[in-house]
């Protein structure tokens, strides 16, 4: 309807993009990415699809590829950097990561700035806390780490039932693989299911691709997001689309 609407918004087509790569369907992806790149080739957000194609086909040069040309077409206000270094991460580059997590905001060198940056980004901080510590800052990676834990801490309700704050990240990056599974099937129970691919893909997921329980939750993912893609093609069909 919105794409009825105003055929050539590149957010409405961004969206549309994204939502077919989640429930696995990459030809109707593939389809919304050339749309959006016949409106606009030189839109930022075509980079950000390809990096999303890429990381889905285990394309890793790809990914970095599309990222270089991402880069200087971003706007001086967006949000989605450190979206893009969890990205990166998951592709395996770690060094490449923690610089893109600091080129978001610098400010996270500094301790003293913690407490306001974790307010706004705790999942983020432990993935960057991970880098550092992986990447010869295991001082700072680590304090960063025990910060977030303990903020975390405090919003026990909010954490456990809200998936935007993936406080998975931390648990894992800490080891504690059961508040990470108690917390990833929570999210399942209350249907955050998105981008599970791409976190499977993160380092210190290692820890529990084998554990049964993380198996079965991937599994029920899988499940619901098949139910959606079915959805979708009836609702296409009977629409002509």
């Amino acid at each position: 309807i919105a794409l009825t609407m105003d055929p050539g918004s590149l957010n409405d087509l961004n969206n549309l993009f994204m939502y077919s790569l989640e429930i696995g369907d990459q030809e109707a992806a593939n389809r919304y990415r050339d749309e959006l790149a016949d409106v606009n080739d030189q839109d930022w957000r075509l980079g950000w699809s390809d990096m999303l194609i890429s990381q889905a086909n285990d394309n890793a040069s790809g990914v970095r590829e599309s990222w270089n040309w991402m880069k200087p077409r971003l706007p001086i206000s967006t949000t989605i950097i450190p979206t893009v270094a969890t990205l990166v991460l998951a592709n395996g580059d770690v060094a490449e990561a923690r610089e893109i997590y600091l080129e978001a905001d610098p400010e996270w060198m500094n301790p003293e700035e913690w407490e306001r940056l974790l307010d706004n980004d705790p999942a983020n901080a432990c993935l960057l806390a991970w880098t550092l510590i992986q990447t010869g800052e295991e001082t700072l990676g680590a304090a960063l780490l025990d910060q977030a834990l303990a903020f975390m801490a405090t919003l026990p309700g909010l954490v456990e039932h809200a998936g935007i704050w993936n406080a998975q990240f931390c648990y894992l990056a800490a080891g504690d693989t059961e508040k990470a599974l108690t917390l990833i099937e929570t999210q399942l129970a209350h249907n955050h299911l998105d981008s599970w691919s791409i976190y499977d893909q993160l380092p210190m997921y290692e820890q529990i691709r084998h554990e049964p329980r993380y198996q079965a939750a991937m599994a029920e993912r899988e499940r619901r997001l098949a139910i959606q893609r079915e959805a979708v093609d009836k609702m296409n069909t009977e629409t002509g689309l």
